[in-house]
């Protein structure tokens, strides 16, 4: 939207940005809304990592800067919403963390607040059944539909699709009782049975090459592997270190885990032949589906994986070793799956730092409890680091019960150190705490 790159200079994603901002506001009839938009300029541009000093975004605490993302976000829509009707779709949305659930939680109480056509707006969202009903509160503009199993006419008309002709009833009855009605299962068993030859042209149409037999392998995670098996060597490679990258991954991070950029393109667009992945831009690319990555991922053995993640981060450091902060959850991610604990120690922290000022607090305490199990008792100085950075998201989140064990593990900490600083630090805190449960009597005494 903002035509940001990681291809590009600070500088061109910068105007890029001030660019499109600027032309929003331009044409945005409503003084409000335009106005709006050049009060949260600082927070859109702080989504893509673009800072400025003395902004209110570097202003605020945490919280403020989180509740005006929200509000910054909602009238980058509303806004685009006046211009032109919008269309937001949402895949996946059961992996939405909870700060994006919130987001469209107010979204949707912002724009059904007045008559949709003041601000013409669809949202799509893809999810599992679960997820959507716990965290959306069906409406009159709410609608919903459940996705059933894929019947027999859908499974036929997939295969033709596919192949590009009719499957004979025979093929079409093994996809039937194989694919369960999975379009993914589906479209893979007909690329396995592409690739090992078992596919033949006949009058009915497309045939099992011996239809007396079932083919396939017992599972589609057996049938996934065979067909990864079946990559060239150096594409399957390509493949194996793609998949530690994760579902999306970055073209150029790729490279320098190969060390073999005059082979990559080669084996992006093999595998993006044989149905592995698409590309979504020139820079990066997506695996078809999670479970194809994931089988990619888990038919690799446990000693090669910790390798492939302690390249996987030498080359992230290599690669944005100018700024590393935006890449802090990926660095601790390979850290930790490489078994490097010192790294994934500072890493985790690192994270959890970031994901604080974001006001991310779930993440946050996650990363510190994550680093803090990685810290050995000896090391004081970065335990009470880790501890006392959790206990202030507890405190934020207002978790007395976990606060007050935080607090109880700082004390223990602090006590045997003659350390005054530290401990009247852990003194503050105590305090605070009980001020917040109302223990005036333990307030005074510490």
């Amino acid at each position: 939207y903002f035509a940001q790159s990681a291809s590009h200079s600070d500088a061109r994603n910068r105007q890029n940005f001030e660019h499109k901002l600027d032309a929003l506001i331009a044409v945005t009839t409503d003084a409000g809304l335009a106005q709006e938009l050049q009060r949260t300029r600082s927070f859109l541009g702080a989504l893509i990592d673009l800072h400025w000093p003395d902004s209110l975004y570097a202003q605020l605490d945490p919280r403020g800067r989180f509740d005006n993302t929200l509000i910054a976000l909602a009238t980058l829509l509303q806004a685009e919403c006046r211009q032109q009707p919008v269309l937001l779709i949402l895949e996946d949305a059961h992996w939405l963390d909870e700060e994006s659930q919130q987001f469209l939680r107010q979204l949707l109480l912002t724009v059904t607040a007045v008559p949709a056509t003041t601000y013409p707006l669809a949202i799509i969202i893809t999810a599992r059944p679960d997820p959507v009903a716990a965290h959306f509160t069906p409406d009159p503009t709410w609608a919903e539909l459940r996705l059933a199993q894929l019947s027999t006419a859908d499974l036929n008309h997939l295969a033709t699709t596919l192949l590009g002709s009719a499957a004979a009833p025979a093929l079409q009855a093994l996809l039937l009782a194989r694919a369960d009605g999975n379009p993914f299962f589906a479209e893979q068993i007909i690329h396995y049975l592409q690739e090992q030859q078992l596919l033949h042209q006949t009058a009915a149409g497309w045939n099992i090459t011996d239809s007396q037999t079932d083919p396939l392998p017992p599972d589609v995670q057996t049938l996934l592997i065979a067909r990864i098996d079946r990559l060239t060597g150096i594409v399957k490679e390509t493949v194996q270190h793609a998949a530690i990258l994760g579902r999306e991954f970055e073209v150029r991070l790729l490279s320098l885990m190969l060390q073999s950029a005059e082979t990559l393109p080669h084996s992006l667009a093999e595998a993006e032949r044989a149905a592995i992945w698409s590309a979504l831009d020139q820079l990066r690319y997506l695996f078809k589906h999670a479970l194809l990555r994931d089988a990619v991922y888990r038919m690799q053995l446990r000693a090669r994986r910790q390798a492939l993640h302690q390249l996987a981060l030498t080359a992230l450091e290599s690669l944005y070793t100018a700024d590393l902060s935006a890449h802090y959850k990926e660095l601790a991610y390979h850290a930790e799956r490489g078994r490097l604990s010192d790294k994934a120690r500072h890493y985790l922290q690192k994270a959890g730092d970031a994901a604080q000022e974001a006001y991310e607090n779930n993440q946050a305490v996650a990363y510190y409890t994550r680093a803090l199990a990685l810290t050995p008792p000896e090391d004081v100085a970065t335990r009470y680091r880790l501890l006392l950075s959790r206990e202030q998201v507890l405190h934020s989140q207002g978790n007395r019960t976990e606060q007050a064990a935080d607090l109880s593990a700082l004390q223990e900490l602090v006590s045997p150190l003659q350390d005054k600083r530290r401990q009247a630090e852990v003194v503050l805190r105590q305090s605070r705490y009980a001020e917040q449960i109302g223990d005036y009597p333990a307030q005074i005494a510490a």
